[in-house]
C-alpha cells in the first residue's frame, strides 16, 4: 500500500503520521469511493511543509544515480530509488 511507504518516508525523518480511513473498505458500495480512499495526516502542522517536501522527493520519477544498498538496521537488499526500507522504515545512510 503506497499510503503506508509515505508514511514510513516521513516517519523516519521524525514526522508523525496517521493514515485515516486504513481499514475502511468494508464501506464500498454504501459510501462514496472518495470518502473511502485512504489520507496521510500529518500530526503536527509545524511539519506540514517538510512533508510535502520528503513527499514530493520520494514520489519523484527521476531514477536515482546512486548505487542499490543495503538496510543497516535489518539487512534489507534495497534497489537506488530507495531512500527509506520498505521491511523496517530505516533511512538510508547519508554521505559520509
Amino acid at each position: 500500500m503506497e499510503a503506508q511507504h509515505l508514511k514510513a518516508v516521513l516517519e523516519a525523518s521524525g514526522i508523525a503520521t496517521m493514515i485515516k480511513n486504513e481499514h475502511v473498505f468494508g464501506a464500498l458500495g454504501q459510501v462514496p469511493l472518495k470518502e473511502l480512499m485512504p489520507q496521510l495526516w500529518v500530526l503536527d502542522e509545524t511539519q506540514l511543509d517538510d512533508a510535502k517536501n520528503l513527499l514530493a522527493e520520494a514520489l519523484d520519477p527521476t531514477p536515482s544515480s546512486a548505487p542499490a544498498w543495503r538496510c543497516s538496521a535489518c539487512g534489507e537488499s534495497l534497489e537506488a530509488q530507495f531512500d527509506v526500507c520498505w521491511q523496517c522504515g530505516e533511512r538510508r545512510p547519508g554521505p559520509d
